[in-house]
């Protein structure tokens, strides 16, 4: 696999999670203030 195809493998799989952390928040403040699901989205910018 290129170095290429991993990076977007990567980030790919990072968007479904934040995705999944996020889904159950229609309110920023609710979701900010939610410290796992918070901490966990932010972990996935740290590729």
């Amino acid at each position: 696999m290129s170095n290429i195809t991993f990076n977007l493998k990567a980030l790919t799989e990072a968007i479904e999670k934040i995705e999944l952390y996020s889904q159950d928040f229609n309110d920023a403040d609710k979701f900010y203030h939610d410290q796992k699901s918070f901490d966990a989205s932010m972990m996935q910018f740290v590729l």
